[in-house]
């Protein structure tokens, strides 16, 4: 959705920036000592720049910067530190460059984003100030906010439904798997090939509510890798009604020498592609191919498994290893991408879980033998303690190897 100079917001929007920006938010000067930022302060600092001053941005665009910083920081995807040492060194010049070049617009929506970029950049070197690129960052902080703002805006005023929109947000959709803990939220469909993009959410809006996060961002990785192929072949196609076995065969060529060195992707990602093909003809979707799926890609296209020591296991399941998490059915089989059902029918698999999971219930916590402690015993009891941390984490160690066999022989039932 692109706005253009003069543009109505919706009212419904406006309002909900009027309604948060209040109170001690309507002072243009905002510090981070006051009392209206107790619950939103999760860390202590230096004496210096602890103030936020808003009242260097033309009138139009004040709230929404104000309404960005407040919502980012209360959502905790923003931290207040950040935002008074990053964010607010950038207001003046930022500021400057918008009353320069862009002094009509009502929203920072408005902005062609990757113009504004590159006048931004320009009008910073014009004035001297450092646009060097820090570590990985692509942006300098100045370029960083803009590019920030445009994107929240942009998806802020838009108020189709999130399954309309080629970037979801999970936390907006009902059902939808993700770590709390991280801060990918997104499924971004913007890479696929547009006639094939309404498939692809399709498919995904299925998917997701029973699905990890990261299973559905790797499918969006696959589905873009085969819809490219396709769409360069057979560039009039809206659908794969046409698909035969011959295409398939010119993927397998490219597919093959894209991954020659990578067995294990080569496989996985022929799995999640059959897996999209069986779906959508399953679910009798109108863009599915003619031809049943057995008559394209065959069992043997597959290559086999590869044998899998505790040795040569690469993959970790980052969700259970980062956050400790239990080891039960639930999480094994959000964190593997397959079905709780699929995990109780492999006797092999649900005995190593049901093993798994009651080694890991007998483990007693540091904190169980914190509680137990006397002013008597004191001393050797935190000996004892620092023994017992010792032992867990050792048995946290095997129990994570135990868990790297665990996801190979799932991938070897796939």
């Amino acid at each position: 959705m692109n706005l253009s100079v003069g543009y109505q917001l919706p009212e419904n929007k406006v309002s909900e920036i009027t309604q948060k920006v209040s109170g001690y938010f309507e002072n243009d000067i905002w510090d981070a000592d006051d009392a209206a930022f107790n619950d939103l302060r999760k860390s202590e600092w230096g004496k210096t720049h602890r103030k936020m001053n808003f009242s260097v941005f033309p009138s139009k665009l004040k709230n929404e910067v104000k309404f960005f910083i407040l919502t980012r920081i209360q959502k905790d995807d923003l931290q207040l530190y950040s935002a008074v040492h990053n964010y607010a060194r950038s207001f003046k010049q930022l500021s400057k460059f918008l009353k320069k070049f862009y002094p009509h617009i009502n929203s920072f929506e408005d902005l062609d984003i990757n113009k504004a970029l590159m006048q931004l950049r320009s009008h910073l070197s014009e004035l001297g100030l450092s646009i060097r690129i820090y570590g990985r960052r692509k942006l300098s902080n100045y370029e960083n906010l803009l590019n920030r703002l445009f994107l929240f805006y942009k998806d802020f005023y838009d108020t189709r439904d999130e399954f309309e929109k080629d970037i979801w947000d999970v936390r907006n959709i009902p059902g939808a798997r993700f770590p709390d803990h991280e801060s990918r939220h997104i499924v971004n469909f913007k890479d696929i090939p547009i006639p094939f993009r309404p498939l692809a959410k399709r498919y995904l809006k299925f998917r997701i509510s029973h699905l990890s996060l990261g299973q559905c961002t790797l499918d969006v990785r696959i589905l873009k890798l085969f819809f490219t192929f396709i769409h360069d072949k057979n560039p009039s196609w809206k659908d794969l009604n046409a698909l035969t076995r011959k295409d398939i065969e010119y993927y397998l060529i490219f597919h093959n020498k894209k991954f020659h060195d990578k067995k294990q992707s080569k496989r996985s990602y022929l799995i999640v592609l059959n897996v999209f093909l069986e779906t959508i003809e399953k679910l009798q979707f109108d863009e599915a191919p003619a031809l049943p799926v057995n008559l394209l890609l065959f069992t043997e296209d597959i290559p086999r498994p590869i044998k899998r020591s505790e040795n040569n296991i690469k993959y970790i399941p980052e969700g259970i290893i980062k956050t400790k998490a239990k080891i039960n059915f639930n999480q094994v089989a959000m964190e593997s991408g397959v079905s709780k059902a699929f995990l109780y029918n492999n006797q092999e698999i649900r005995n190593r879980i049901e093993g798994l999971r009651k080694q890991q219930e007998g483990l007693n916590s540091p904190q169980s033998i914190k509680r137990n402690m006397t002013d008597a015993s004191k001393d050797a009891l935190i000996a004892a303690k620092n023994s017992r941390i010792k032992k867990l984490e050792e048995e946290n160690k095997r129990l994570k190897d135990e868990l790297l066999k665990l996801r190979g022989m799932i991938y070897d039932q796939i």
